[in-house]
């Protein structure tokens, strides 16, 4: 009676269901909230830029510096208020990593094979190796459920060691962003 339908020894309280979202942007915009994060110097982000094989559309990151720790490129905004713990994510991207003499270990050779990550609401995929001057994009898509409410996303190096960060002058080439969250 006083659960109005339901018995006083059955839960009435239902979970909301939260609907899937999608997130796709081909060319990332300078109000799209990406920046530099933990990185050493000036870098330069510019946006709608031409990559090494004469595609358009391109976010570039210039480092000024030779980097000697972790770096990221981060965005807090996209996902703000969107993430519950478990919810997944799937994450691609297309990513160029210009002249191979300015990764991994100098030596100019078009196998320096860089790790790369995905970075999902406290959680890490597992890394990606992308070829440094190679003649063609990477593309990336990774699945992550997440462990947090945190709302970061940072596509990064996935391997820290001195032969493989950028020297000054590497420039790191981002577009076809696109991010579906289901929730459980």
């Amino acid at each position: 009676m006083l659960g109005l339908g339901n018995s006083l020894t059955q839960n009435s309280v239902l979970r909301e269901i939260t609907a899937p979202y999608s997130y796709s942007q081909d060319v990332i915009q300078p109000g799209d909230g990406w920046e530099a994060f933990s990185v050493s110097g000036s870098p330069t982000l510019q946006y709608n830029q031409t990559a090494p094989d004469s595609t358009a559309g391109w976010m570039k990151l210039t480092f000024d510096e030779t980097q000697a720790n972790f770096w990221a490129l981060q965005n807090t905004d996209i996902l703000n208020g969107r993430l519950e713990v478990g919810s997944t994510a799937t994450i691609s991207y297309e990513i160029f990593l210009d002249t191979a003499a300015l990764w991994g270990d100098g030596s100019g050779s078009p196998a320096d094979s860089i790790l790369w990550q995905t970075f999902y609401g406290s959680k890490t995929s597992s890394s990606t190796a992308v070829t440094a001057g190679n003649a063609s994009s990477t593309t990336i898509s990774k699945s992550i459920s997440a462990t947090s409410t945190v709302s970061i996303i940072q596509l990064r190096q996935g391997l820290y060691t001195a032969e493989d960060l950028p020297l000054a002058g590497a420039e790191v080439y981002i577009k076809n962003l696109s991010i579906s969250i289901t929730y459980t």
